[in-house]
């Protein structure tokens, strides 16, 4: 029988901001990182994390309007911003990182944005973040 790792568990800090996630969007499912102990990829089971424009299901209102429309990354910026709790930062985090890829796919005009973080002008290895 082989040896199966750990299933990996949030920090104890995180769960209040994984229980307004699950309270915004009941069903909502995550996967922890077994290192940070932080999420590492939040689905759906029954569509989007938010609604059209990046506002309703899993974004507050307040906190949609919070980002400039205009902003091209504008629902992955609030889904960050709503649930910095959770992630232990907010959209800041990508200021300064570097967009690795940003496509929009031909059958469905989903938009995917991948970005990098850096440290001194330096890639920090398997420090991604990507949302569609």
């Amino acid at each position: 029988m082989a040896d199966h790792p750990p299933v990996a568990a949030l920090l104890p800090e995180k769960q209040p901001g994984a229980d307004r996630l699950q309270q915004m969007l009941p069903g909502a499912q995550f996967t922890v990182d077994r290192i940070l102990h932080s999420p590492n990829h939040i689905a759906s089971p029954h569509g989007f994390l938010s609604g059209p424009g990046g506002a309703g299901k899993a974004i507050s209102d307040a906190v949609a309007q919070s980002i400039p429309a205009a902003d091209p990354h504008h629902p992955i910026k609030a889904f960050l911003a709503e649930h910095a709790s959770l992630f232990g930062h907010g959209p800041e985090a990508l200021d300064n990182a570097r967009i690795q890829r940003d496509y929009t796919t031909d059958h469905n005009r989903l938009r995917t944005t991948i970005w990098q973080q850096r440290l001194d002008e330096i890639d920090v290895f398997e420090a991604t973040l990507m949302g569609m």
